[in-house]
């Protein structure tokens, strides 16, 4: 039920991971997911596996969806400290990412809801 995911956050910052080693990965995923909801600002922690193949990358891709109360906030964690010492831990387990940006989702409509 995190906040990242269109329920409640602005802004929900995503990135694509490339992943050199699933089981790598989940351990990273684990702990960044415990780190990053405590920072000032941060509403919410998801992300999952892309089903399909990313760029031909058969090694697996990883979304993550952060949210956020505003892009501001999500930059200026990145120039401290508590960054620095812990953003190595996204090092891990992947070689790169692909489409970084932030999403604010506005529109929603459930399945029972629509009337067309």
């Amino acid at each position: 039920n995190a906040q990242s995911l269109g329920k409640g956050a602005p802004v929900t910052g995503t990135a694509i991971y490339f992943i050199t080693d699933r089981k790598a990965w989940e351990a990273v995923w684990a702990l960044w997911s415990t780190v990053v909801p405590k920072v000032p600002g941060c509403l919410g922690v998801t992300g999952g596996w892309v089903v399909e193949p990313v760029e031909g990358h058969e090694g697996g891709c990883f979304i993550a969806w952060v949210g956020w109360q505003n892009t501001e906030v999500h930059d200026a964690y990145h120039h401290t400290k508590d960054f620095k010492r812990r953003g190595v831990i996204l090092a891990q387990g992947q070689k790169g990412f692909r489409e970084y940006g932030h999403v604010a989702f506005l529109h929603s409509r459930g399945g029972k809801d629509a009337k067309l």
